[in-house]
């Protein structure tokens, strides 16, 4: 699901937002093997792209 990436290491990882609350850091995760039903109604997100961001920090000599 997350890569090259151990699933409990993934809860250390900062910046995480709950999409309801917009709350960081709350991430919570449960293994388990949900029935057919359950399955369909799950949202499951892939990464689109990544965009890196330059930004210049200035300094007064």
């Amino acid at each position: 699901m997350f890569g090259n990436v151990e699933c409990d290491d993934m809860l250390y990882m900062r910046d995480w937002r709950c999409t309801s609350c917009k709350e960081r850091n709350t991430l919570d995760m449960q293994i388990g093997d949900p029935p057919a039903a359950v399955r369909q109604q799950i949202k499951i997100r892939k990464i689109d792209r990544i965009e890196y961001v330059r930004k210049i920090i200035w300094t007064d000599e």
